[in-house]
């Protein structure tokens, strides 16, 4: 289902909130040091689907402040994803979609 126009402005302007929620019952964060990030909030995955992704398991203010840190660093392409069952797409929870923007251009020059 689609959202609608003021639904989509909405969710851009409480994105990191909604974030920093998530990261409360994260047990993990992944990143592949390019534009994947991940946040797992029930398992903790046996494998990384690249040997080049970092991963933490850190405070959830940590976690924060670490993945805004990866968002910034991400090509164009960046998005996060909270993955509740690896493997099982269903599982998978988009966040911020790629290519979506947290912030707008107005916001960064603040």
């Amino acid at each position: 289902m689609a959202l609608s126009e003021t639904e989509r402005i909405e969710r851009r302007e409480n994105l990191w909130e909604v974030i920093a929620k998530t990261l409360e019952t994260a047990v993990l964060i992944e990143w592949d040091q390019c534009h994947k990030i991940y946040i797992h909030t029930k398992t903790i995955p046996d494998f990384t689907c690249k040997e080049a992704y970092t991963r933490y398991q850190l405070s959830p203010a940590e976690m924060l402040e670490t993945v805004q840190a990866w968002w910034d660093e991400s090509c164009f392409l960046r998005f996060i994803t909270q993955v509740q069952s690896v493997g099982d797409v269903s599982g998978y929870i988009a966040l911020i979609d790629q290519c979506e923007e947290a912030y707008t251009a107005e916001d960064d020059e603040e």
